[in-house]
Order: C-alpha cells, then structure tokens, then sequence
C-alpha cells in the first residue's frame, strides 16, 4: 500500500489518534484525451481539449472501534471531493432553503409583451424574498449522516472530535498576532475648555 501524503494523511492521524480503525485505498486512474465537441471559439470540432493524464485518487475510511463515530473521505489529485460523516450527536446544519427562481422561469416566453416579462419577474423575485424571510430563520438542525463537499467541514468536526476525545493530540490554536494600536494623545479637562 502507498504512503498518503497531504490532507488525506492529516485526516488519517487524527483518525488514528481518535484509536479508530483506519483504512485508506490509492488508485491511479488513467483520464483519456478529452475532444472538443463541436466548433467554437477555443478551437475545431475533434481537437484536444485537454490531454491524458493519469489521476490518484484517495480514500479514507475510519471508523469508532465500536462504529459509533465515522468517515469516509475521497481526494483527487490532492483536491478534497467529499466527505461521509456519521456522528450520533449530530452536526449542526443551518436551515436554509434558496427560493430564487431558476433563469429558466425567469427568462421571457415567446410572444409575451415586455411589460408582462418584467412584471411576471418582479413578482417572482418579491415572492421568493418573502418566502425567504419568513422560512429561513436560522434554526439549526442536527444531521447524524452528514454528506459534504468541503474539507473545511470535515477538519473541523475532527479537530472538534480529537478536543473531546483526546486533548493531549488536539491541535493548538493558532496564535493571532497583536496588531499595533494606535496612541492617542492624552485631553486634560482643562484643555477641553480652551
């Protein structure tokens, strides 16, 4: 089995120094040439678009040793794709919901007056901001199968698991330098009066 190297590694430490079981797999995948597809501005139908190369993909996996806690994370090429997370305490998600219309309901019908299309627009985007007002209040919920595509979520869930678990292997917080302030001069009472 190949060393893992970069985030994945880090992900895997503290997955080790949690004591849970870890299992990582390294594939490289080998990505044929990419054409392009019709004419365009980039170049003609059948040209390269990007050339072949060869793709390591990693993923970790790592669970509680009695399977309470758990994750499977994925790299290519050294770049976070996703994460599965399963944690019974739950991973606080914000309750939001985009009630935007999508470009497709907002772009203009054949045959339909001007004034109409921007009326029928003004009245989808009021809907939607009202909506959005009164539904997204920001209330959490707790997910106990969290799925996401930052890592940012998932180092700090473990960074947050290793300060609970283990705080001797948590890592330290880093030290925010102390910015300059400025000095201002010193007003006596009397010099107010002047």
């Amino acid at each position: 089995m190949t060393e893992l190297t970069g985030a994945a590694a880090t992900a895997a430490k503290k997955a080790t120094d949690l004591g849970w079981t870890v299992q990582h797999s390294t594939v490289v995948v080998h990505v044929p040439d990419v054409l392009m597809e019709s004419d365009g501005a980039t170049g003609q139908r059948g040209e390269i678009r990007t050339p072949a190369h060869d793709e390591v993909w990693v993923t970790v996996a790592a669970t509680h040793p009695q399977g309470v806690f758990g994750f499977k994370a994925s790299w290519r090429d050294r770049k976070f794709v996703d994460a599965h997370i399963i944690d019974p305490l739950g991973i606080p998600v914000e309750n939001w919901v985009d009630y935007a219309s999508s470009s497709h309901h907002l772009r203009r019908v054949k045959d339909e007056p001007a004034k109409a299309h921007q009326q029928r627009v003004a009245e989808a985007q009021e809907t939607a901001l009202r909506r959005a007002w009164e539904y997204n209040d920001g209330t959490f919920r707790d997910e106990q199968r969290h799925y996401t595509k930052k890592a940012t979520v998932l180092t700090t869930w473990l960074n947050d698991l290793l300060l609970v678990m283990n705080p001797s292997k948590a890592p330290k917080p880093k030290k925010i330098a102390k910015q300059a302030q400025p000095e201002y001069p010193v007003l006596l009472l009397d010099e107010w009066s002047a």
